[in-house]
């Protein structure tokens, strides 16, 4: 049962039943308006920073619980709730005085700080224990036309699964501790936005160029391919082969691609471009046709990187190697985050200099629905 104090609290108490993360999230919603004050990423810092370091009151029991629901039994720092990483708005109006949240469901961070986040992406937050595996139809029974009485045949659908494995991402940033002494607004707004950008960033990379060599994940760039006619569902389709000087036909041959696999069948919005930087510059100045000024690449409102291609959203990012682009179905990369991030405060390795080191733990997987959903091409820009 939950226990509403007039103040916050040094020893533990129980809060309503937590057995997964949905009962967390609504725990965490209704203790938390009962508060004073709502929780504080600040405070967790700055409390670590003091010896013996102890987390006290609502912090504590919020990491008491993701403990108890991420079972991961070698935390030795404090478990974070990950949407503190993206559910505030620090830059509102009389946030020195209250903290306000962007509503009672956040965007994760991934889908607003990361090229696939915002290309479309599939987002799984708050996993627990694990591995999960994802249910994948390999083939299906089919449909055949019967005459009114006829026998109709039996086919099986099939299946396999995608598993998704949860691993290890480390981010560090340092903050002074002059900064420490500071708002609550500097120290929570520039620790969110350090940790994030530099977890986003890398996440993004293994998505797009992930080596797979434990323990980094696997990216698009480095699946295996299907050579010529083939659309092996573990494997990406096969690539597109500019050999000259990029053209409107030799764009229209990535959707070709994936339509000849059946795969812009399933139109789910998330089909789009990522493309290198070289890429962007080349397509901007390669006209459709000779006689008309319509590109191959076309801005879109005040941001450079953002665009259209054959009317499909288009990002560029240096994420990728020089000349190379793709083409897919952004929902097929699942990007699996777990529950609870976990904070570790070090006021000593840069002691000397009155700084202290901020390190964030997150969980995370990524794994691909069908790997046939991507196409590629590495000499897009290189004529």
């Amino acid at each position: 049962m939950l226990i509403f104090m007039p103040t916050l609290i040094d020893t533990p108490h129980p809060l309503l039943s937590t057995r997964q993360p949905s009962d967390f999230h609504r725990n965490f919603k209704t203790y938390e308006r009962a508060q004073k004050a709502p929780y504080s990423l600040a405070k967790v810092i700055r409390e670590m920073v003091k010896q013996p370091a102890r987390v006290t009151g609502f912090e504590m029991e919020v990491d008491q619980e993701l403990r108890s629901l991420s079972h991961d039994n070698e935390c030795v720092g404090t478990m974070i709730p990950v949407q503190m990483l993206s559910r505030r708005d620090l830059t509102a109006a009389g946030f020195p005085a209250v903290q306000t949240s962007v509503g009672e469901e956040v965007a994760p961070f991934l889908r607003y700080k990361s090229v696939t986040g915002r290309l479309g992406a599939t987002l799984l937050n708050d996993l627990a224990g694990g591995p999960w595996n994802l249910p994948r139809a390999t083939a299906t029974g089919g449909a055949t036309w019967q005459g009114e009485i006829a026998n109709a045949p039996t086919a099986n659908a099939l299946f396999d699964a995608v598993t998704l494995t949860s691993t290890r991402i480390s981010a560090n940033t340092v903050v002074s501790k002059q900064l420490l002494d500071q708002s609550q607004v500097d120290i929570e707004a520039f620790v969110i936005n350090e940790l994030t950008n530099a977890i986003a960033t890398e996440i993004d990379r293994v998505v797009l160029n992930g080596s797979g060599v434990a323990p980094q994940p696997l990216g698009i760039l480095n699946l295996p391919v299907n050579s010529a006619g083939n659309y092996n569902y573990a494997s990406r389709s096969p690539n597109v082969t500019f050999g000259g000087p990029a053209s409107w036909a030799s764009v229209l041959k990535f959707e070709d691609t994936l339509d000849n696999g059946a795969q812009v069948h399933n139109l789910d919005g998330t089909y789009g471009w990522a493309a290198s930087g070289d890429v962007r510059l080349k397509w901007m100045q390669a006209a459709k046709v000779a006689t008309y000024p319509e590109f191959l690449w076309e801005q879109v409102g005040d941001d450079p990187i953002f665009g259209r291609v054959a009317g499909r959203r288009a990002i560029s990012t240096s994420q990728m190697p020089a000349g190379t682009v793709i083409f897919g179905r952004w929902s097929d990369a699942i990007i699996g985050t777990w529950i609870g991030g976990e904070i570790l405060v070090n006021p000593y390795l840069r002691a000397i200099q009155a700084e202290v080191v901020i390190t964030l733990n997150l969980f995370v997987a990524v794994a691909f629905r069908y790997s046939s959903a991507f196409v590629s091409s590495s000499d897009s820009a290189s004529q």
